[in-house]
This record gives structure tokens, C-alpha cells and sequence, in this order.
């Protein structure tokens, strides 16, 4: 996941930007696509570093060849199957079959390994971090320690060879005794019987209820007893590898399904007409064309609904985006995408939209209305104001905030006020921002906003196309809308006066 060592700012998973940016609910939704992995943790930490980012998104890239996805993702899930059966097996309540089967899983373990290096021989890769991995396992394999366990393996096969044992099942007993090579009878089954008849030999009884693994247990622990010197090879091997899986391989296996999890939310999208793309990281240049809110996309997709998609930007010396309009008009939705876009594509994944570009900011924050607390006795301003303090204070430079109906509360005099103030704030610290707000008198307040609004159909206005357009002059543009509509706008009542 990392060109280097890590480099990264890590998130508190508890944040309030994840449920106001609906971010919890699409990291559940990926999470949901790797159940048997541990990637969670990864998606709380954003990249800092541009070559980071560019590492990641080459992986993407590779993985749009179905048999590099395929090879990937098999050698992943078959290889954490085995780690969790390792580590499960040092629970095994009978020593010797803990033994026999640590030696069983540790082959299939190389086996996966060496299947893998297979498997991507003839595979044009051109990522560095999916070369790095290939490059690494496949020095594992050929490393000494590997080399001396398959050959400690090899002997143990030749020293189990010699185990042979017979077993007898009689009223519910199971009789174990040394295989001594007698000729078998094989002319009538009874004489065969007659033959092995087992007497004064090592013996339990089989209760219902008992599992293989109790069967098993005492069949080997028995056998064992009668082999002590081919069965001492066995447990010497058990202390020397009980703890043989390798960390870095460990780590890989789960790295791996960060890719393909997220690509496997993205086949379940893209079928609804919607795009994504790998964005170009550049200091200068911020957009995304066509973008959507992956959260809302996701549960659309349950609904059958469309999802009707926008594009932002941030140009020449523009910081704020300062949206408003009518009601219900997709305008939160609108901040939920563009929050989604900078915070996924800091960690190197593909964002929405057909194309995008966007900057890696220092933080990201969010202050989203909330229902006034009957037993904070600051009140409602104030505990915005605090909010915000707090945010300024933390934010850094070239941060990202976004507010969603900040102010309601107050007159829109001091509603104005305040917003120019946060502006003010965040120009200081060349930090970028987008406000959903009512006060539509923030959007020309100085060259770095810029207005956007919510539109309406324009032939009846009660119709919200959920569409976020830019727009020069958009002061009362919904109100004259309904007023066209309703045959009382300034031209109607002139016409009629006169």
C-alpha cells in the first residue's frame, strides 16, 4: 500500500465526518465484500504523499485485467483460508494430530505460494507495488528456510511411510494395533476378519456426539505410541514452525483485498449508467465531471432509483463553493459527493465522475446541522460557534471544510456576517470550503467563491431536477421562478398596472 515505509494521516474511525459525509456506510458496504479479511483499518488512513497515491491508482489500473483481478483474488482468499486453519490449529486438543496437520497446512501454504508465481508468469504487470509482491514471495520460496522445510517435510513423508496400523470397529470399540504385514486373507471377508482379530490392543469407546477431530485425535495419539522414532521427527518440526506463517505475506493477503473489495462495490454500480475514474492529483487544477454520492448510488441501487449526476470546481482563485437553492434539491447530497471525492482519492482509490483531478488536502472537516441539544445550555449559535473554533483551529493548511445549513439559527444579517468571517478564516489558512447555506449573499462576497444552486424544472418549479449548476447571478433565482410560474412576477404586475 505504500511506495516506502508508511506515510499517512490517520482518522478516528468514531469521526463525525464519516456519518456526515455518509463515508461509515460506504466503508461497511466494501467491508461487506471481504468479510474474511482485515481491511477496515485502511480506510482511516489518507495519503500525504502524491507518490503514494500514483502507487496505488497503478494497481487499479492493473486490476482492470480480468485475469491479473483473477489471480490476485484467488491467491488471496485461498491463502487466508490457510492462515486462519494455521492459526487455528495451534487450538487442536490432540498434540500429535496438531502436529500432523501443522505439517499438511504448512505444504498447502508453499503450495498456494508457488501456484501464485504460476499463475502471474505470463501476466503483463506493470504496477511496482504487484511486481514488489511477486518479486517478494517469490524469494521467499527460494530462501533457505523454505528450502530446509520442504526437504524437513520430504523426510518426515519417508519416516510416515513406515507407519502402518490396523483398526477394528466391534460393538461400538474401536481397536487400534501395529500393522505387523500379514498376508491378507482375501477369499471370504470373514477370514479376512478372523484375520485381524485385535486382542489385549489399545482401545476407546465411539459416543455419539464425539467429532472427527476426537476420533482422529486418539486414533494418531495411539499410533503414535507404537512409532515413537518416526513420530519424534513430527513433534520436533511442530516446535520448531507452530509459528511459521510470515508477517509480511500475512499483511499482503489482506492489502490485496483493499483493491478488490472496492472494485467489487464498483462492478455493482457501474451497471446504473454511472463512471468512475483514477483522478489526476495537481496542485493547481480541481474538478470532477459527473460525479455522484457513492453512498446514495449504493442504496439506489436496492431502490432501482437513478442517480442524477454533477460536476464541481474549483478555478483560478476560487476556494468556497457556495451553494444554495430550493429545499430537497440534492443540495446536501451535492456536499456529501464532493467530501467523498477528495477523502477517497486521498487514499489512492478510483472516485466517481468520468473524470476528475484533485488536490490531497491537508485534513478534511465537516459541521453539519444538527437538532438543537435540550441540555447543552450554549444554545444553538453558540455551540456552532465552538464547533467552528475548534475546526479552525485544527484545520491547516490547504484543509478542506464543509458546512451544510450553518447559521439557521440566527438573523440573516448576522447569518452574513459570520459566514464572511469563516470565509475570511479559511482564506487565511488557503483552505478550501463548500457551504450549503440559505444566504445566498456569501456567493459574490470576494474573487474566491463561487455561486452554485440547486435548479427546478424551469416550466414548473415544484420539480427538482437534483441538479447543481454554477450560476453568475443567482440571487432569489428560485423565488422568481415560482413567481413566473404563479403569473406575479415583476413583469406580470407591471403589465397588469399598466
Amino acid at each position: 500500500l505504500y511506495v516506502n515505509e508508511k506515510k499517512c494521516k490517520e482518522y478516528d474511525k468514531n469521526s463525525i465526518i464519516f456519518k456526515d459525509l455518509n463515508l461509515d456506510f460506504i466503508i461497511e458496504e466494501i467491508k461487506k465484500h471481504s468479510k474474511e479479511f482485515q481491511i477496515e483499518k485502511y480506510f482511516y488512513e489518507t495519503l500525504i504523499n502524491k507518490e503514494d497515491v500514483l502507487y496505488r491508482q497503478e494497481v487499479f489500473n492493473d486490476l482492470n485485467d480480468s485475469k491479473i483481478y483473477d489471480a490476485l483474488n484467488l491467491f488471496s482468499y485461498t491463502m487466508q483460508k490457510k492462515i486462519v486453519e494455521l492459526e487455528d490449529n495451534k487450538g487442536t486438543k490432540f498434540t500429535v494430530l496438531k502436529q500432523i496437520r501443522l505439517k499438511q497446512k504448512i505444504t498447502d501454504y508453499i503450495n498456494i505460494l508457488s501456484k501464485f508465481i504460476d499463475n502471474t508468469k505470463d501476466l503483463t504487470i506493470k504496477s511496482k507495488a504487484i511486481n514488489k509482491m511477486i518479486n517478494y514471495i517469490s524469494s521467499y520460496l527460494n530462501s533457505d528456510n523454505i528450502k530446509f522445510i520442504i526437504n524437513d517435510m520430504k523426510i518426515i513423508d519417508e519416516e510416515m511411510a513406515k507407519v502402518k496400523y490396523r483398526l477394528n470397529f466391534d460393538n461400538g470399540i474401536l481397536k487400534i494395533a501395529k500393522h505387523e504385514n500379514e498376508v491378507l486373507v482375501k477369499d471370504k471377508i470373514s477370514q479376512t476378519l478372523d484375520k485381524y482379530v485385535l486382542d489385549d490392543k489399545l482401545t476407546f469407546s465411539l459416543n455419539y456426539g464425539q467429532t472427527a477431530d476426537y476420533i482422529l485425535g486418539q486414533i494418531y495419539s495411539n499410533i503414535s505410541k507404537y512409532y515413537p522414532d518416526e513420530f519424534k521427527h513430527l513433534e520436533l518440526f511442530d516446535k520448531h514452525f507452530i509459528n511459521f506463517i510470515d508477517e509480511t505475506i500475512k499483511e499482503l493477503v489482506n492489502e490485496i483485498q483493499f483493491y478488490i473489495s472496492y472494485i467489487n462495490v464498483i462492478r455493482l454500480i457501474k451497471p446504473m449508467g454511472l463512471e468512475f475514474n483514477l483522478p489526476k492529483i495537481n496542485e493547481s487544477e480541481i474538478y470532477c465531471i459527473d460525479g455522484f454520492d457513492l453512498a446514495l448510488a449504493l442504496t439506489h441501487k436496492i431502490r432501482q432509483l437513478k442517480v442524477i449526476p454533477n460536476s464541481f470546481s474549483y478555478k483560478d482563485k476560487e476556494r468556497i463553493i457556495i451553494v444554495s437553492g430550493p429545499n430537497q434539491g440534492g443540495k446536501t447530497t451535492f456536499s456529501r459527493y464532493l467530501g467523498q471525492t477528495f477523502y477517497l482519492a486521498s487514499l489512492g482509490l478510483p472516485v466517481s465522475g468520468t473524470s476528475s483531478s484533485i488536490k490531497l488536502v491537508s485534513n478534511i472537516s465537516t459541521m453539519y446541522e444538527v437538532e438543537e441539544d435540550s441540555s447543552n445550555l450554549n444554545g444553538k449559535l453558540k455551540s456552532e460557534l465552538i464547533r467552528i473554533k475548534d475546526i479552525m483551529d485544527n484545520i491547516g493548511n490547504n484543509g478542506l471544510l464543509i458546512m451544510n445549513e450553518v447559521f439557521s439559527s440566527t438573523s440573516l444579517h448576522d447569518g452574513i456576517i459570520l459566514g464572511k468571517k469563516v470565509i475570511d478564516m479559511l482564506n487565511k489558512k488557503n483552505a478550501y470550503g463548500l457551504f450549503v447555506t440559505f444566504i445566498e449573499e456569501l456567493s459574490n462576497y470576494n474573487e474566491t467563491t463561487v455561486s452554485m444552486g440547486s435548479t427546478v424544472d424551469k416550466d414548473n418549479p415544484s420539480i427538482r431536477t437534483f441538479e447543481i449548476l454554477r450560476r453568475l447571478d443567482n440571487s432569489q433565482a428560485y423565488a422568481i421562478s415560482i413567481a413566473k410560474k404563479n403569473n406575479v412576477s415583476y413583469e406580470d404586475i407591471i403589465r397588469r398596472i399598466e
